[in-house]
């Protein structure tokens, strides 16, 4: 099944075997507002905002392949993430997440609830970009993190899981001063575990506070 987005809105259920093709529109690919959703065995790619927006409880995300959502341009950085939102027991497993001008994966934006979110299994990359995308040339590296995460101290803390994940090529000469594989930071319980990093400016930014 091909389409240019997917928004979930009502209830759950499977979605397998789609290609989402945004075509550098200035909307998310995919938004998940409905509890209980599985998204398996898709490619999202070509977008200027986000990848995936999860906003709901249960939701799982297996054998997707995400990649160029670039926003604003090179010089002129603008978030686009692969996967963010604010969900309660996530899990994104078996995925390839990379050319994102935001975080690979960024969990929450606006520092809401959330919770119980497992990465496994997962590629998170970014690099010099092979031909020209969107706003952005051959050969600029686009990308902050491949993970961050952001939560007040006001909220319960909440807890991530990231295990036998990989994360690479979060190297100086990106669009941020300071580029991380795991930037774990503000109001967090993070476990990670069984994992590689290689080719980064920093494997593992633990920075506490606000």
């Amino acid at each position: 099944k091909r389409a240019r987005s997917l928004e979930i809105r009502d209830q759950g259920g499977v979605y397998e075997n789609y290609l989402i093709d945004a075509e550098w529109a200035e909307r998310d690919a995919v938004r998940i507002l409905a509890d209980r959703v599985v998204i398996r065995n898709c490619e999202i790619r070509n977008g200027r905002r986000d990848a995936i927006e999860v906003y709901a409880n249960d939701v799982l995300i297996e054998n997707c392949r995400i990649h160029h959502f670039l926003n604003g341009s090179f010089k002129d950085q603008k978030d686009a993430h692969g996967i963010t939102g604010r969900a309660t027991r996530l899990t994104i497993r078996n995925c390839e997440i990379y050319y994102c001008s935001g975080d690979a994966l960024q969990f929450d934006p606006d520092r809401g609830p959330w919770t119980d979110v497992l990465i496994e299994n997962c590629d998170l990359w970014t690099g010099p970009l092979p031909e020209d995308a969107a706003a952005f040339r051959k050969g600029e590296q686009p990308g902050e993190n491949a993970l961050d995460t952001k939560q007040r101290s006001s909220n319960e803390r909440s807890r991530i899981v990231v295990r036998h994940t990989v994360a690479h090529g979060w190297a100086k000469g990106g669009q941020i001063a300071n580029l991380a594989a795991l930037n774990i930071k503000n109001h967090v319980d993070a476990r990670v575990e069984n994992c590689v990093f290689w080719d980064n400016e920093i494997d593992l930014r633990l920075r506490g506070g606000t």
